[in-house]
Parts: structure tokens; C-alpha cells; sequence
């Protein structure tokens, strides 16, 4: 083992002929303890493995190798990507194509057209050629089955081998004898063919299943133009970028960094972060972030969150984690896929069993039952009959379907939620999402725009507020980050500066939630809610009527009073989110039933759940009471999922069934979630919604069709109602059939 292997590591794979085989190795994998993600890529032949922290890299390493060998595929540590001989899996499965096809067409013209089938010369042709494919394009099945058995893992690549193999070594030994009758090596070169086009295709299908990564990857630039102190330019590689480096976008150019703008102006496509297609505009002091479009403007940005810190790098990284994830019905499927193969062979060799040594009874069967279905040829011989229908039941059985049933869904859904800006922890979050009854939302920030405005104010005794009181009030208001007290001094913005924030003498206090206190110009300077003021003695009764119909309109209030005399009172309101209601609404046709939490007071709380046509509120709810209203939720069986955007919603995020977190969440907020919502338009919780419960639908018609395929399938097989040439493309059409279906949710 070289020395240096670092936490996340690529093991190079050979032996994976489908998906089914993706999601086998991905198994096998993730189920090592130390391993926190693995992304198993059948187009590169590798796995790309990432620990935990604090695990062993090297030991880790080679325990990722060994279970990866001991489910069947040859493994090693290696950095290269290059497949075998340098092939994808694409383009070996049409060079076995190439090899087998024209052979097969050959065999099948000569027998069912030129009559041909019982000429010596031609039977001694046949074996040449059959031998040269079983050989050469044969042999991936082969060795996967040797490596399968060696494991003790039998899987897809041991049924087709079994069954072309049977057929083959069947007819060679009966030619070689002189026994006569049927032979079966276009049969055995035409499992071979048929179902190395099905992998073709399933290849060159699922190949698109990986574009929302490679797209994601395509947005960055691999350049950048970083400026020196001196101002010089200097092109560099993006990898070289550090934060606070300063970086020249041009018009048209897509910014390489996650910053800030230091000089110029511009308008930003942001759609590949947010799915909003009108552009943003961009002046100094605002965030830009990596990948992301520079249309119009030339701008100097300073770096803030360089390679895998930025934004487009954690959106990669949840897309990798999510399409590698496992959702729960896959489980199931691996542990009905993983007593399946063994009880397949049992069926195949009752199947031979029953035609070689009761070939009367089971013919007869046959017959009678074509009057039902159709009529089918059956080999005269008995040990002929045996073989070729134990064949048929071998390759058509071949589980691959149930393997990529919800892997390919889930690969497709998470590329469309990260082109919506909807990022997914793991697959388990979609099938949550399906099953939600009950969605809970945060007000603040997450029904409303999260920025408080001053729409109203009254003095009382119809007085006039002087230009030094109202400067007064910026002065203290600004001494708080309290969202109403910065919407107070944004009111009072605007005015010639008569104070300064070093006016305020020692004695300024904030009471938390509560108000401020100050001394400035002299005067005592308090700022804050009617009922703390109350408390300080100051009497509002002057201004009850109008704190009563504001408080109706959802308003919060706060006053100014100097010197012991209220002056002003101002109303203040968290203006709902454009189309808030509409797109609640379309919820509620959804059959959902919706819930607000707030910490506000009882009368805004009300007013807002009003407007929004809420089924339920709570008022006056702390973070901790937040997660205790959605646990009285599930203990009455409902299936819940909680809207939110800040530090104080993450109990709720984590104590909810799904967590959602929108918009400019905090850190803590995004990683209690099971979604981000980059933007924070209500109308992405409708759509990400619909999409898990699209994808949780999608996974369930493949794994019918897979299930129904094969249930439907064996039987006929058993009883001679289908060849091993139909068999063996019934199994590769199921397997287009399935990625072909999940691959409408990329449309989404």
C-alpha cells in the first residue's frame, strides 16, 4: 500500500457490466463502517470512497478493496480513470457487438432460412464460430461468473453464463459424439449478442443519468484573472484561488469564486443556483457566487469561499452524496435480489429435471396450455428439450431491472432538484417527502421577506417630531442587530446627523427582546415595545386605538419616549413573501395540511396565518417549543415536514420527518435539513414535493415492472413458451425499459 492515501480515495473496478452491479459494489461498500460516501461510476470502472473522519486511510483502503473482491469484482487502488484497454463500458459492449452480432445473424440465416441446421459442415462451422465468440466476447461473462462463484456471490453475469455456456457445451459434446440431433450454438452466440446490446444500451442510456454532475462540474471555469496589490492581471488556475484574493470577471466571463463585490456593477444569472431565470443585479458589498453568469458589467470581486468551499462545490457534493445514497425500498430489493439467483438455479434445474427425465408429462403440459397462450416448437429430445429450457430460465431471470430500479430514478431526480436549486442530504429525503401529511412553517424569514419595515407611525397629541428626536432614534437604534430596531433605523435614515454614536453616554443598555436605553443630548432615550415601556412608567393610553388596529393588521409595535413622555410610536410589519398565498394554496390541493410557528405575538401570528389561509398557528413559541409542537404532531400520526431558515429553527428542522431549509439558512439550519432550497421562493417547497413524490412513484413502477417482468417471465421460460433468444432480449429491453422510465424525471 502506497503511503499518503487521503480520506477520500479512487478504486478502480473491473468486472461491472450494468447497474445492477453499480449498486451491488455501492452496497458492499457503504456498508463498511469507516466509509461516509461512496459514488460507484460504471462508465469509468471505479469507485470513489470517502471515510469518516478520523478513520485510518490506509487500512480503510484496503478493506474497501477486499469487499469490493469478495462481492465478485477484481479491484485495486489507483488513481487512474481509464477503463479496460482504455475502453468505456459503451464502447466494449459494442466491440462484443461487433464480434457476436455478425455471427449470430450468420447462424440464424443459415438455420431458419437456408435449412442448414442438420448439414455436417455446416454444425462443424457453427462450432468454430461459436467457439471463437464464447472466447472473446463471452469471456466478460465468464470471468465474472468464475470471480461470482469464487465469492460465493452469484449474480447476473453466472445466469448468462450458465445459460449460454449450458447451450454450448451441450451442442459441442453431442457434435463431437456424433449423438445427432438439434444443436444449439446459435442459440449460445445469440444469449451472448442479444444481451451485450441490452448492456449497450443501458450503457449509452445511463450514461445520461451522470449530466447533472458533469454539467455542475462544466460551470466553473478552469482559469481566472486574479489582480495583484500592484494591480497587475494575472491569469491562474482556479484550483490556485485563495479567500481574499481579488478577481477581474469580464462581461460574459462566469465567476470562478464565491465573493464579494469590491468595484463595479453588473447583472448575474443565478439560475443554475436558484432556477430563477431573470437576472440579478450586482453593485459593490454584494455576494456573487461561483459559477454563476457575469452578463453585462465588468467586476472585481474579492474572494470568500474558494474550491471546495464554495456554494457550486457543496451543490456537487450533495448531488454526488445523494445519487449515491441507498433509499429504503432498495434495500429491499437487495435482499430479495440476494436469494434470487440461488433460487433461479433451483428453478432451471427442476426445469431440466422435468423435460429430461418427465419429458412426456411436461410436453403435454405444454400442449395444452398453447391452447391458452401460443404455440411454440419443442426439441424432440429430451436432453435437447432440458437444456435449452433450463437456459431460458437462466437468462431471463437475470435480476439487473430490480438492481437499477431506484438507483436510476434517484440518479435523474436529484439532477433535476439541483438545476431547481434543490439540494437533497440522501435518497431516504425523497421518499420522506412522498409521504409527508403536515407542513410547518417558520414565519419569519420563511412565509414573510425577513425584513421588518416601519409601514406606520403616530405621535401622540397630534405633535410633530422634531429632526433631532427622530435622530435620536437612529442613533440608538442602530446600537442593535434586533431585526426591529434596524427597521427603525432605516426610517430614520435620511436626516442631518445631529448626534453621533459616541454621544450615547455608558449607561445605553439593551434589554433583550425587550427595548433600548440611553442617555443622549441630554435626555434619557428609551426605545421599545408599549409594554416594556409601560413597565418604565411611561404612559401610551393616548395611542391605544391605533396600537389596537395595527396590531389586527399583524403589526408589531415599539415607541420612543424622552424624558419620561412617549413621542412616537411606530408600526412594523414583515411583509409576506410575493405569492405566498397562491403558492400555499396549491399545497393544500396537494391534500396537505399547513401549520405556522412563531415566536411573535398572539395578534400578528394571527393576522399572518389569516392571510395565508393556514390550517393551524402557535404564537409565542420559543426555538425548543418549536420541536416539542412538531412532536405532538407526529405522536398524532401525522407525517411532518418543517419550513425554516435560521439557528432557532434547527431543533425543529431535526426533530421534524423532513426538514427544509430555504434561502440564505444558516449553517447549523442547512445541515439539520434534509433539503436545501437555495432560493427562497415558496413555490421550490410545491415543486420539491412533487418531484419526491414523481420519484417515489417512478421507483415503484420499476420495480412492478421488474418484479411483474420476472414472475410473468420464469414460468413461460419453465415451460417452453419462450427461447433463450427471446429470453435474452426480454432481459436487456427490461433493463432500457426501467432507465428509460426513470429518465423522465429528468424533464421534471
Amino acid at each position: 500500500m502506497s503511503e499518503g492515501i487521503e480520506n477520500t480515495f479512487t478504486v478502480s473496478i473491473d468486472g461491472m457490466s450494468c447497474q445492477g452491479c453499480v449498486a451491488g459494489v455501492t452496497k458492499v461498500v457503504s456498508g463498511l463502517e469507516a466509509v461516509e460516501a461512496v459514488k460507484v461510476s460504471l462508465e469509468k470502472g471505479e469507485a470513489l470512497v470517502k471515510l469518516k473522519e478520523g478513520a485510518d486511510p490506509d487500512l480503510w483502503a484496503v478493506k474497501v478493496v477486499e469487499a469490493i473482491e469478495g462481492a465478485g469484482y477484481a479491484s485495486k487502488l489507483q488513481e487512474s480513470t481509464s477503463g479496460e484497454n482504455g475502453l468505456s463500458p459503451e464502447q466494449l459492449w459494442m466491440l462484443r457487438i461487433r464480434i457476436a452480432g455478425p455471427v449470430f445473424l450468420w447462424l440464424a440465416v443459415a438455420e431458419w432460412f437456408l435449412g442448414l441446421g442438420m448439414v455436417g459442415w455446416h454444425q462443424v462451422m457453427s462450432f468454430v464460430l461459436a467457439t471463437a465468440v464464447v472466447v472473446t466476447a463471452g469471456a466478460a461473462f465468464f470471468k465474472g461468473a468464475l470471480r461470482q462463484l469464487a465469492s460465493l456471490n452469484l449474480g447476473m453475469d453466472s445466469l448468462i453464463a450458465l445459460g449460454s455456456g449450458t447451450a454450448y457445451v451441450f451442442s459441442a459434446v453431442s457434435l463431437i459424439l456424433g449423438t445427432g440431433g438439434h444443436l444449439f450454438f446459435m442459440e449460445s452466440v445469440g444469449i451472448i449478442a442479444l444481451v451485450s446490446l441490452g448492456h449497450w444500451l443501458e450503457a449509452r442510456t445511463s450514461a445520461k443519468t451522470a449530466d447533472a454532475i458533469n454539467a455542475l462540474f462544466d460551470l466553473r471555469p478552469a482559469m481566472a484573472t486574479r489582480v495583484g496589490p500592484d494591480g497587475n492581471e494575472n491569469s491562474v488556475r482556479v484550483d490556485d484561488l485563495k479567500n481574499g484574493d481579488i478577481v477581474l470577471v469580464r462581461p460574459g466571463d462566469q465567476m470562478p469564486v464565491d465573493g464579494e463585490v469590491e468595484e463595479g456593477e453588473s447583472s448575474v444569472n443565478e439560475s443554475m443556483l436558484t432556477g430563477e431565470s431573470m437576472p440579478v443585479r450586482k453593485a459593490p458589498g454584494e455576494r456573487v457566487f461561483g459559477g454563476t453568469s457575469n452578463l453585462d458589467g465588468r467586476l472585481k470581486i474579492r474572494a470568500t469561499a474558494a474550491g471546495d468551499d464554495s456554494v457550486l462545490s457543496s451543490i456537487i457534493a450533495a448531488v454526488e452524496r445523494a445519487q449515491g445514497s441507498r433509499a429504503g425500498i432498495q434495500r429491499l430489493a437487495d435482499r430479495i435480489s440476494a436469494v434470487f439467483v440461488p433460487v433461479v438455479i433451483v428453478v432451471a434445474l427442476l426445469t431440466f429435471g422435468s423435460w429430461w427425465l418427465a419429458y412426456g408429462a411436461t410436453s403435454s403440459l405444454h400442449t395444452s396450455l398453447s391452447a391458452w397462450l401460443w404455440h411454440s416448437h419443442v426439441p424432440d429430445v429430451a436432453l435437447a428439450a432440458a437444456v435449452i429450457h433450463a437456459a431460458a430460465v437462466l437468462i431471463v431471470a437475470c435480476p439487473c431491472a430490480m438492481g437499477i430500479a431506484a438507483p436510476a430514478a434517484l440518479a435523474a431526480a436529484t439532477g433535476a432538484a439541483a438545476r431547481h436549486g434543490i439540494l437533497l442530504k440522501d435518497a431516504i429525503a425523497l421518499e420522506k417527502a412522498g409521504e409527508i401529511t403536515t407542513v410547518v412553517f417558520d414565519k419569519t424569514g420563511t412565509l414573510t421577506e425577513g425584513k421588518p419595515k416601519v409601514i406606520d407611525h403616530v405621535v401622540p397629541n397630534e405633535g410633530e417630531l422634531s429632526p433631532e428626536s427622530v435622530d435620536r432614534v437612529r442613533v440608538v437604534a442602530s446600537q442593535s442587530r434586533h431585526p426591529i430596531s434596524e427597521a427603525i433605523a432605516s426610517w430614520a435614515k435620511g436626516q442631518k446627523p445631529t448626534f453621533s454614536e459616541s454621544d450615547l453616554k455608558s449607561e445605553f443598555r439593551e434589554h433583550s427582546g425587550r427595548g433600548l436605553e440611553g442617555r443622549l443630548g441630554g435626555q434619557r432615550v428609551l426605545l421599545g415595545s408599549l409594554s416594556w415601556l409601560k413597565e418604565q412608567g411611561i404612559e401610551s393610553s393616548s395611542v391605544e386605538s391605533f396600537a389596537a388596529d395595527r396590531r389586527k393588521e399583524g403589526c408589531a409595535l415599539s415607541g420612543l419616549a424622552l424624558d419620561g413622555r412617549l413621542r412616537v410610536v411606530f408600526a412594523i410589519r414583515d411583509e409576506l413573501k410575493k405569492g405566498a398565498r397562491a403558492h400555499l394554496e396549491q399545497l393544500k390541493l396537494q391534500g396537505l395540511k399547513l401549520m405556522m410557528i412563531s415566536g411573535d405575538h398572539e395578534d400578528a401570528a394571527r393576522a399572518v396565518a389569516g392571510d395565508l389561509g393556514m390550517d393551524d398557528y402557535r404564537a409565542g413559541v420559543s426555538p425548543g417549543d418549536k420541536a416539542d409542537a412538531i412532536r405532538e404532531l407526529q405522536d398524532r400520526g401525522e407525517c411532518v415536514a418543517f419550513v425554516g431558515d435560521g439557528i432557532n429553527d434547527a431543533p425543529a428542522l431535526a426533530q421534524a420527518d423532513l426538514g427544509i431549509a430555504i434561502g440564505n439558512a444558516t449553517d447549523v439550519a442547512r445541515q439539520s435539513s434534509d433539503f436545501l432550497l437555495l432560493n427562497g421562493d415558496l413555490e421550490m417547497i410545491l415543486k420539491t414535493i412533487q418531484l419526491a413524490s414523481r420519484t417515489n412513484r417512478v421507483i415503484r413502477q420499476n420495480f412492478f415492472w421488474a418484479f411483474f417482468y420476472n414472475v410473468a417471465a420464469i414460468p413461460l421460460a419453465a415451460l417452453g413458451f419462450v427461447s433463450p433468444l427471446i429470453c435474452a432480449a426480454a432481459m436487456g429491453l427490461s433493463d432500457v425499459v426501467v432507465i428509460g422510465n426513470a429518465l423522465r424525471l429528468k424533464r421534471f
